[in-house]
């Protein structure tokens, strides 16, 4: 619906009201609302905004920004606009020329304007920009509105000429009426005026409610009183439709309208608020403030009015005035009635009613009630009447007393559960637009906003609050969970060095040295060094000694801080300074072939980028330099040099044809290095076996085709390097690949979404165990990815406001230390793993897919590669699965892997296809192999008690147990044709599915400790019927009580059963091609556990069929999900991503503190 006045005050005499149907509603654009939250959070944040300026307390932006999370851009604009823009004035929109403010509020502000094209007068309500959307146009739940309210056609009603966005501004023009508004002819009337006016309103809402659309703000303001003495009614700002949930400008459920005029339903929200009844109330309600001259209900506060709404009657109109008609009287108290039932049940009926008062027609709103009837009786025996009312005074009088106390304590207590669940809402509401936000450190933010809602909830159940009106504690403690697994960092501290600053981390993020500089015509200046430590963000030390000060560029600081390191005077040697005592350590001559000419040096011309590097042990010093190329420049040498520096000897130095910006990396160990000799290449040396005599020889050399833009060396086996390729100039995309030297074999790829910041060379730079990835844009992000994968982790948007030139990893690798250009140097700290979560590495290598799988007790761990399935990887989660992973191999492999599994001591790992079952003994590594009957498959296993693997082998439509190794074989003849059997993880259970075409239930088995098995009843209620239904992958609890089973019909669903009531516990979509290790029951039957394709992970709780929690576990589809353990510890697996143990007592500890 739209608004034909804005806010709920009274418009002056010249109004505005909406009507007619649009002939072309798509003659401007319609702004789609993915997001009504957010829409709301607007439409709230302008109404108090306009209600504060009117009260003069404007606030500062601030208190909004905190009020209001998640849309601070429109917070900042339409503060300007209506906190100091006020005073600007719009003089034409379109075609119209806009004449004089006749009306403001949140939704808008009402002009009247002068349609020049058509040449008439007209109401034009122009809507906040904030509503509109990013290009202007009519939002959607706008627009929604006034096509609800272009439906309506009556005199009453007014009409809608235009509506359209121009310039920016959505609008709506409507037919301008001059009247008056009925609240100002209150007292004027009589009551036979005041009755022919309302019976006319009552026939319009009629109308309207015909239509589909309610008011909702039915009041003597809202109704005017046009030049001919006919009602007009106003302002469907607040209607919407009879049926459905389409959102409006009004969210389902809130409260809308003014107080006094509205009905008990509707102060109580919910589908109240779609009720065409609560019309036939407030129009009651003006009725009676237009008879009797003051409103039915009142108070001196809100909640005083609602409060005489739902509890109090209102003064009869005979005993104001003995002269109005008992048949008014009685029409007004049946408009009255608090329930909906005894109220009118149309707009029509009340009109109806009313012409029939006029007539002096007998009225049908008289039915004699039980008090009348009492009355009666009363009046024709007074003797007992007056002791029956004696002592009842007595009694009464005594009720009276306690019962008012009584209310007035529920009254307290209801007011104040009220409050508590608004703020319960409220914080859940804001910790929802946090987590659809990207803002820094929001994930803690996230834990203090639920924090507030569940005490708010405690306190609320603790004052009697129903349940049901509160935040679920699944979605609080889901959120908590999202808040918790975020991948999210913040500032922990910010030096803001006041200017332009050239600075270097050192390698352990402790310490920063930066030039102080000054840009001038030639150049930048170095005016001073300084030392800082980054721990406590103090000053150690500043210099402006003139060796210090002749080179432009170029810094780097040892990780005890006692060292700086500078290209020295003339950059024919590399300084390394004392800053603390201000004096030079060493000098080390730099090669001659990387050094200006003697004589041909000039510093305005001669210009040169240097990136100098401590050693992550601190034992080498390396530097990379290249000219900076202008127009205005010379070329000079460029190239790169190591330096022991125990001995001072030149253990590696080459000049180069490196391209514009120099860069160069040390592995974690320092024992290589990579540098860039020619601009597509990278290349690596071995500095371990360098000495004073031997220079540092070459370990592989790789040209990669396009300029290098940044490298690392992680550690490991293999040599292998990580880069970033690229177009020099930015004119394509950079590329970032892990390349393996020997067979320049691609590990993994992936094109960036924006190139890495080049200029300034921080590139890339790993940590010290060489598990975490930090890149630089250049957009000034950081991005957070998996060296193994090379996936991305996190992206921190706008890190710095300047271009990022120093990344360096904090020791515990929790955390690191950046510095810009712009002078401002950041500490930050990464968000630790929850203590209920652990994370262990497999051996992807950058490919997606394979399969995975663990013991029953969560601690060895077996993968086979996607693409490299001629080894079974198997270590113990107290290895490291880069260094400790045991490769099994045979002489023999199946065609395709079913199943992983192993046995319960771990001293076995079994791998199970359709024409091999194959066991390696974890000690010797030796394998051992079952073959299935000639023409039978094997399908998959599980082991008894005496701990031997049983496997299952179909042949056509009959089944067997087949004992590995030796093949002893027992048939399983009592089951019915199956296409498919499941057997438990314990052995101890069978479910056998039929064929996809057969229209018979699963069988249920019991496996006894012989071996044999009985038949077990089920009727598995609630099992759909279609003419073909693939059912899969049974799960069973040990017990057997619980079972869930994967069901296609359209698209998979999860069908869990109770077994021992016969009951369908819960059915859940699961998209259309889930994994079939994606869910299972816990050993005691508690609870199920499901992932999606989204990564969510889902926990229920069996007896009840309820969501416990949910939290987005992984970032792509879980493909592995078991529990395990004592503990039923839950570990989830995703492709490309670690595998993940979430310790279930330390969570279930860690939520409880939210119930």
């Amino acid at each position: 619906m739209v608004s034909a006045s804005v806010g709920h005050g009274s418009l002056p005499l010249e109004q505005c009201c909406p009507g007619s149907v649009l002939e072309t509603r798509l003659s401007f654009g319609v702004v789609a609302s993915n997001d009504s939250t957010r829409e709301r959070a607007v439409l709230a944040f302008l109404e108090q905004l306009i209600q504060d300026r009117e009260h003069g307390r404007v606030f500062e932006v601030e208190y909004y920004l905190d009020r209001f999370p998640g849309i601070a851009e429109q917070i900042r604009s339409e503060y300007a606009s209506v906190v100091h823009n006020a005073g600007a004035e719009v003089e034409r929109l379109g075609n119209y020329r806009l004449l004089k403010v006749i009306g403001e509020g949140g939704q808008g502000i009402v002009y009247e304007a002068l349609d020049e094209h058509m040449g008439r007068r007209v109401a034009l309500k122009v809507l906040p920009r904030a509503l509109a959307g990013p290009d202007g146009r009519m939002p959607a739940a706008v627009a929604r509105e006034m096509e609800a309210v272009s439906r309506l056609d009556h005199p009453g009603i007014c009409v809608v000429h235009d509506a359209g966005a121009i310039d920016g501004h959505a609008y709506l023009a409507m037919r301008l009426i001059r009247g008056q508004p009925l609240n100002e002819r209150i007292g004027d009337l009589s009551a036979e005026q005041s009755i022919a006016l309302i019976e006319k309103v009552a026939r319009a809402l009629h109308a309207a409610h015909r239509a589909g659309v309610i008011h909702r703000d039915v009041k003597p303001s809202n109704i005017l009183v046009d030049e001919q003495g006919d009602p007009v009614i106003v302002d469907f700002g607040l209607a919407r439709a009879v049926q459905g949930d389409t959102p409006t400008l009004t969210r389902s459920g809130d409260l809308v309208g003014t107080p006094h005029y509205l009905s008990p339903e509707r102060l109580r929200g919910g589908d109240g608020q779609r009720d065409p009844r609560g019309d036939v109330w407030a129009l009651g309600v003006t009725l009676y403030e237009l008879i009797a001259g003051e409103r039915p209900f009142r108070g001196h506060s809100i909640e005083a009015v609602a409060r005489a709404i739902e509890q109090e009657e209102p003064t009869g109109l005979q005993s104001m005035n003995r002269r109005i008609p008992r048949d008014l009287a009685v029409v007004v108290q049946t408009a009255l009635n608090k329930s909906l039932a005894g109220r009118y049940q149309s707009a029509l009926e009340f009109a109806d009613e009313l012409a029939r008062v006029q007539a002096g027609k007998p009225i049908q709103a008289r039915p004699v009630s039980m008090v009348s009837r009492t009355g009666r009786w009363m009046r024709r025996n007074p003797a007992p009447t007056t002791v029956f009312i004696l002592l009842l005074l007595g009694a009464v009088a005594a009720f009276w007393v306690a019962d008012t106390m009584r209310q007035i304590a529920l009254q307290r207590a209801d007011a104040w559960a009220s409050a508590e669940i608004s703020l319960a809402s409220s914080r859940i509401e804001q910790t929802r637009l946090l987590k659809a936000g990207n803002e820094l450190g929001r994930s803690w933010k996230m834990e203090a906003r639920l924090a507030e809602a569940a005490a708010a909830r405690r306190r609320a159940l603790d004052l009697g609050a129903d349940a049901l009106e509160l935040p679920s504690l699944a979605s609080i403690r889901s959120l908590r969970m999202d808040a918790a697994c975020t991948g999210d960092a913040r500032v922990i501290r910010e030096l803001d060095h006041d200017g332009y600053a050239l600075g270097a981390v050192s390698h352990n993020g402790q310490w920063l040295a930066t030039r102080r500089v000054l840009p001038t015509a030639d150049g930048l200046q170095t005016r001073e060094v300084c030392l800082y430590d980054l721990r406590t963000g103090k000053l150690e030390a500043r210099s402006k000694a003139g060796d210090l000060l002749d080179c432009q560029e170029g810094i780097a600081v040892s990780d005890d801080g006692g060292a700086i390191a500078v290209p020295g005077p003339s950059e024919e040697y590399l300084d390394l300074w004392d800053l603390r005592d201000e004096r030079r350590l060493q000098r080390l001559p730099i090669p001659g072939e990387l050094q200006l000419q003697a004589g041909e040096r000039q510093p305005d011309r001669h210009l040169r980028l240097w990136k100098i590097e401590f050693s992550p042990d601190g034992t080498k010093i390396a530097l990379s330099v290249a000219p900076r190329e202008s127009r205005v420049t010379l070329p000079s040498p460029r190239g790169f040099a190591v330096w022991d520096l125990a001995t001072g000897a030149l253990i590696l130095g080459k000049r180069a044809g490196t391209t514009r910006y120099p860069w160069l990396a040390f592995s974690p160990d320092s024992e290589r290095i990579v540098v860039q000799p020619e601009p597509n290449v990278a290349e690596v040396f071995d500095l371990a076996s360098a000495s004073a005599d031997l220079a540092a020889p070459s370990l592989a050399r790789m040209d990669f085709g396009m300029p290098v833009k940044a490298a690392a060396l992680p550690t490991g086996d293999t040599l292998d390097l990580i880069v970033v390729a690229g177009p020099a100039h930015g004119s394509g995309q950079d590329t970032l690949a892990r390349v393996r030297t020997e067979g320049a074999e691609i590990v993994w790829s992936r094109t960036l979404t924006e190139p890495v910041e080049w200029a300034h060379a921080p590139g890339m730079v790993l940590d010290r165990e060489a598990e975490r990835l930090l890149i630089a844009t250049q957009s000034s992000a950081i991005e957070l990815v998996d060296p193994l994968s090379g996936q991305v982790t996190m992206r921190l948007a706008d890190a710095h406001a300047g271009r990022i030139e120093s990344l360096a990893w904090l020791p515990s690798g929790r955390g690191w230390s950046s510095h810009a250009r712009a002078g401002v140097s950041r500490r930050w700290t990464l968000r630790e793993l929850p203590r209920y979560l652990e994370e262990h590495p497999v051996p992807h290598r950058g490919v997606s897919g394979g399969m995975f799988s663990t013991d029953f007790a969560g601690k060895n761990f077996a993968f086979i590669h996607a693409q490299r399935r001629e080894a079974v990887h198997s270590w113990s989660s107290q290895q490291d699965a880069k260094l400790g992973i045991q490769q099994l191999q045979a002489d023999r492999r199946t065609r395709a892997v079913y199943e992983l599994l192993y046995d319960p001591p771990t001293e076995r790992l079994f791998e199970i296809g359709p024409d091999l079952c194959t066991a390696w003994d974890l000690d010797t590594g030796l394998a051992t192999h079952l073959v299935p009957a000639s023409g039978a498959e094997f399908l998959h296993g599980g082991f008894d008690p005496k701990l031997d693997l049983w496997v299952i082998e179909r042949q056509g439509s009959a089944f067997s147990l087949v004992r590995f190794p030796d093949g002893v074989r027992r048939p399983l003849d009592q089951l019915p044709a199956a296409a498919w059997i499941d057997r438990s993880d314990r052995g101890g259970w069978l479910v056998a599915t039929p064929a996809d075409d057969d229209p018979a239930h699963p069988t249920l088995a019991r496996v006894q400790e012989n071996g044999d098995y009985a038949l077990v009843p089920f009727s598995w209620p609630g099992m759909p019927q279609a003419s073909e239904l693939h059912r899969r992958n049974a799960r069973i609890s040990e017990d057997g009580r619980f079972l869930a089973l994967l069901i296609r019909a359209e698209e998979y669903q999860l069908f869990v059963w109770d077994r021992e009531v016969e009951r369908l516990v819960a059915q859940i979509p699961v998209g259309t091609d889930p994994e079939w290790a994606s869910f299972d029951i816990d050993s005691a039957g508690t609870q199920l556990a499901y992932g999606t394709e989204s990564g969510r992970v889902h926990l229920l709780d069996l007896p009840s069929g309820k969501e416990w929690a949910s939290w987005q576990a992984h970032q792509s589809e879980v493909r592995y999900l078991r529990f395990v353990g004592h503990q039923d510890d839950l570990l989830s697996w995703a492709s490309l991503e670690p595998a993940r143990r979430w310790k279930r007592t330390a969570l279930q500890v860690e939520l409880a503190g939210l119930e």
